[in-house]
């Protein structure tokens, strides 16, 4: 490998794309294009599909992912991620507490969280995460769903 060269001698990125050229960071999204296309899995092709696509030919590639809402839709991919996380977090804190009333009075405030999930529920409080019962019921069911058919 050269100075210059961010690819090892087997093609593999070696060096923080951070400090790339944007040319180079351009060549390794390509490369990575290219193998997401040759892979067996549907989904990677997909990506590969489309990272090419849109390296050719610009344009939104949100919308070449088909992740951009039309119409002003709210439920854009951060939102999804983010409940999701907070679907987690809910999870975890109810299995470390153990009920999901207790769970919901902790996270009103109305009872003190137990040091084992003072981070958890600071951090639900911090992505103003909800606290009712019904909430951290549909939560939960929520959790389960993904889990049980991923």
């Amino acid at each position: 490998m050269s100075a210059r060269d961010p690819f090892d001698a087997f093609g593999r990125l070696v060096a923080d794309p951070a400090e790339l050229t944007h040319a180079q960071r351009v060549d390794v999204a390509r490369r990575l294009a290219g193998r997401l296309l040759g892979s067996s899995d549907a989904g990677e092709r997909w990506l590969g599909a489309n990272l090419r696509e849109w390296l050719i030919a610009g344009g939104d590639l949100a919308r070449l992912l088909g992740l951009r809402l039309a119409g002003g839709g709210h439920l854009t991919p951060q939102r999804i991620i983010r409940a999701e996380n907070v679907d987690r977090l809910i999870a975890r804190t109810v299995c470390a507490i153990g009920s999901q009333a207790r769970a919901a009075r902790i996270l009103a405030g109305i009872e003190p969280a137990p040091v084992a999930v003072a981070a958890l529920v600071l951090e639900l409080h911090a992505l103003g995460a909800p606290c009712s019962r019904r909430s951290i019921a549909e939560s939960m069911r929520r959790t389960r769903r993904r889990v049980c058919t991923a």
